[in-house]
């Protein structure tokens, strides 16, 4: 395997994913119980390790590494490293300061994996104790398996391993990067290790460059007792680490100017690189921040500031500042770390959600005109026009909201719902756009993002957009058109790309004919505009959904024709569903739930209840029992429908569209059985 660089290292850490660990996980045991070991299923280093601790003997249960050696040759092996220990541990001491908070554990080990030296504390610290990885010890595959210095032993490269990369269970809970020491002559000498907790390093790419750097820093000052020519070496190392990282670095002297950025804070704050030398940052804000640190000796993270970059754009940053202090504690100057709020944003959606789960491939459905609609939208998910879904509730418009996103260029950012109706008024706005800190009483610190920042890169989408008040809705178009968003009490507009889908339970046509909803917004959004049919309109659709949410809930294709009939479908078919396909779903739920375990009697399961959304079929006396007998009705058919429909419309004073609300249902559908009947009305 080819030598891992900082930015690569960088990468695994970011992208490693919850569904990826589970991949590995799956391989890992597998092999362990079979011995065989898919290919391409592992990075290489990672597969070969595994495949030699097996041929070791190692075991993958391991509870504690074991292996401490005698007190004579534990004399002998630091004796040996003498020399290394007393120009690493300054260096090591630097690095566990500057990265404590992390409850990390720096081990320094010497040529074999002998551990020489541990900075630890908090959780992992005693993680480590438990286990047995303690000064003493060896650190090899033949003792813990497949871990990041067991392999820069096999390897002589940097490496990083991810959780369920470990070969032994005790190890898989961390998150691994070591690097070589060489000595003069380029042997390797030792071996520097940063090990934390998964979760930790997965939100800290940038230990993999720490370690690297730290390393080629402790080979340095190994080089400079023979020579001072390796001086320069040593910076140009500096240098190439601070420019590897994927923050922005900026080190300011006493006075506040700057002696050392790197490209991507160059590029953030819009200094360049030469002409940034013994001048001063622009932001006065941020300066005058940094300058009460000179006092207070203790630096801040997390602080959102506003750059104008190298393009005259402005660019949103997080920032970090540490001071820099001597012995006795003086100021000697200031290091800043900038991330790009942008970026730091997609990361956390990548790692920890506002992901769209569902793909084109999960809807189900023949029906002509169902189809058509997802051909439709498949074809408006390659642009990025507005897109609006119409559809009684319960047809699946976030589903398709989400099938859309995933199909689209945008897969890969974040998809943010938000339903309009459930936000109060007065809060909308601030959902929506975001607030800057001191915006109302109350406003967190820092301000917050709204829903459009942070579905930057991705997709928004709006349910019952309809609902949105008069004013928000001219902010939203004016948000559309010029493709920025102006946070509550902000000053500045901030840039977002972002495609909007739209969705309603109404028709938005006759809302804009109502005066409810703008008519510019409405052709705004409504670029594509697709109605979702109802479930009663797609019967033939009935059968293969209702299989497969059997097949869901009991974990069985068989279980179908086991608890559905053929002779239940016509009646499934036939009633109106008025919750549409999630009261299918809720249906066969249900009927499973209350099902006998060799499948429902006839009595077991009633179609439906009064309250339950589905009173017609309640009022009408029409349970539905799934057995031999698909259908049972208290009386004939003819009749009894007949005196249910004529006593309703009695009870109402002959008034049709009570005596439907009365039965549960649509006057359309009491129309239908009047005529079908033979039902005089007298409305």
């Amino acid at each position: 395997m080819a030598k891992v660089t900082e930015s690569e290292g960088a990468g695994q850490a970011a992208g490693v994913m919850n569904g990826e660990q589970k991949r590995i996980r799956d391989a890992w045991e597998k092999f362990v119980s079979t011995g065989e070991l898919e290919e391409g299923a592992l990075r290489e280093d990672i597969a070969s390790s595994w495949k030699r601790c097996m041929s070791l003997g190692v075991d993958p249960h391991l509870e504690k590494v074991n292996r401490l050696i005698s007190a004579d040759d534990r004399e002998r092996r630091f004796a040996e490293s003498e020399i290394l220990l007393e120009v690493a541990t300054p260096f090591i001491a630097d690095l566990y300061e500057s990265i404590k908070e992390m409850e990390v554990a720096v081990i320094l080990m010497d040529r074999d994996g002998f551990v020489l030296y541990i900075l630890s504390g908090g959780v992992i610290e005693t993680l480590l104790n438990q286990v047995g990885v303690v000064v003493g010890q060896y650190l090899t595959e033949q003792t813990i398996g497949t871990a990041a210095p067991t392999v820069v032993l096999a390897t002589g490269s940097p490496f990083r391993v991810v959780a369920e990369e470990h070969f032994c269970e005790l190890a898989k809970v961390s998150t691994c990067v070591a690097a070589p020491i060489l000595d003069p002559d380029g042997d390797m000498i030792g071996i520097l290790d940063i090990t934390a907790r998964h979760d930790v390093l997965e939100e800290h790419p940038h230990t993999y460059g720490l370690v690297l750097a730290s390393a080629k820093a402790i080979e340095t000052q190994l080089r400079l007792q023979s020579t001072s020519k390796e001086l320069y070496r040593s910076y140009k190392y500096l240098r190439a680490t601070i420019h590897s990282i994927s923050d922005g670095l900026v080190v300011m002297d006493q006075r506040m100017n700057i002696v050392q950025l790197n490209h991507l804070a160059s590029r953030l704050t819009g200094l360049q690189a030469g002409e940034a030398l013994n001048s001063t940052i622009k932001n006065k804000d941020v300066l005058r921040k940094i300058r009460r640190i000179t006092t207070k000796s203790s630096g801040f993270t997390g602080l959102e500031a506003i750059f104008t970059n190298q393009e005259g754009e402005e660019q949103r940053v997080l920032l970090d500042a540490e001071p820099i202090l001597d012995e006795e504690g003086g100021f000697l100057g200031v290091v800043l770390v900038l991330r790009e709020l942008k970026r730091m944003q997609k990361l956390a959606h990548k790692i920890y959600g506002a992901r769209a789960m569902y793909d084109f491939d999960d809807i189900i459905g023949e029906d002509e005109e169902f189809v058509r609609c997802i051909e439709t939208l498949k074809m408006a998910a390659r642009t990025d026009c507005p897109i609006v879904i119409t559809g009684e509730s319960g047809t699946g418009k976030e589903m398709f909201a989400q099938a859309i996103h995933n199909y689209s260029d945008r897969g890969e950012g974040p998809f943010i719902p938000l339903n309009c109706a459930a936000i109060p008024k007065d809060l909308l706005e601030s959902e929506l756009f975001g607030y800057d800190e001191g915006a109302f009483t109350g406003a967190k610190r820092g301000g917050n993002p709204g829903k459009f920042e942070l579905a930057d890169g991705g997709t928004i989408f709006l349910d019952e957009v309809d609902s949105m008040p008069p004013d928000m809705q001219a902010k939203l178009l004016r948000l559309i058109e010029e493709k920025r968003v102006l946070r509550l009490g902000g000053k500045s507009f901030i840039p977002v790309d972002v495609r909007v889908i739209s969705a309603s339970n109404k028709n938005l046509l006759e809302r804009t004919r109502e005066g409810v909803f703008r008519d510019d917004l409405y052709f705004r959004l409504n670029v594509v505009g697709v109605r979702l049919p109802t479930l009663r309109e797609r019967p033939r659709d009935i059968p293969l959904l209702a299989g497969y949410f059997i097949q869901k809930y009991t974990k069985s294709s068989q279980e179908a024709e086991r608890f559905i009939k053929p002779d239940v479908l016509e009646t499934l078919q036939a009633y109106e569903w008025p919750g549409n396909v999630r009261e299918l779903s809720n249906w066969v739920e249900r009927l499973l739930t209350l099902g006998e375990s060799n499948g429902p009697g006839q009595d077991m399961f009633a179609f439906a209840e009064p309250g339950q959304g589905s009173k017609e079929a309640a009022a009408l006396g029409e349970p539905l029992v799934v057995g031999s007998d698909a259908v049972r009705l208290h009386e004939s058919e003819a009749a009894y429908m007949k005196k249910v429909i004529a006593e309703a419309i009695a009870r109402n004073g002959g008034v049709i569209s009570r005596a439907a609300a009365d039965l549960g249902i649509s006057r359309a559908t009491l129309y239908r059985k009047i005529a079908k009947y033979g039902i005089e009305p007298r409305e």
